[in-house]
């Protein structure tokens, strides 16, 4: 067995760091057995460590010191209901966007699909712990599909209106889909 300055100690079957502290039989330091991980699942442990980190200040919409993108909106922003379905004759489809956060956050809609769908309100500002109703509504077409509808989100402290946000936001806006969904009971 040989040893090295640094700590380690090298054998036939692979490498150990030693445990300052420890020791084995006649006060000689024993080395900690290495176990094998694979990269990704080290990742994975690495990543979930991270994101439960501070979770609940997250939960609550807060940013994270140093934080300059927009993911602590989404967390703090809910639509109810999450889908939607609608038959080939139309209808309309009445959602709750509610703002959790402190902050005041800027809403712009964008759909799959325009020709389908017609959306009330398409920009948006909500004020902290308000709620904004979102109409969907869906014309007459024979086309049954699937679609998708999104709110990205940013946040709106200096300007007064919401298309004024989205012009001057420089990241990313934070995303909620919503499933649209056309079922024709006919067939």
């Amino acid at each position: 067995m040989a040893s090295s300055g640094s700590g380690f100690v090298t054998r036939g079957f692979g490498t150990a760091r030693l445990t300052p502290g420890r020791s084995g039989r006649n006060g000689v330091e024993q080395p900690e057995p290495m176990i094998a991980i694979a990269l990704s699942d080290m990742e994975y442990l690495m990543k979930s460590a991270r994101s439960g980190k501070n979770s609940s200040r997250y939960e609550r919409g807060e940013r994270q010191p140093g934080c300059t993108c927009c993911c602590h909106i989404a967390a703090a922003v809910t639509v109810m209901p999450r889908s939607a379905t609608f038959t080939p004759q139309g209808g309309l489809s009445t959602h709750t966007l509610m703002n959790t956060s402190e902050t005041r956050i800027a809403v712009k809609i964008t759909c799959s699909d325009n020709t389908l769908y017609r959306v009330t309100p398409v920009y948006a500002t909500v004020e902290p712990g308000q709620s904004l109703p979102l109409h969907i509504a869906r014309v007459k077409n024979d086309l049954c599909k699937k679609d998708r509808l999104c709110v990205n989100m940013v946040e709106a402290e200096g300007s007064k209106e919401a298309r004024e946000a989205f012009k001057k936001c420089t990241t990313r806006p934070a995303t909620i889909n919503l499933c649209l969904e056309c079922k024709d009971d006919n067939k």
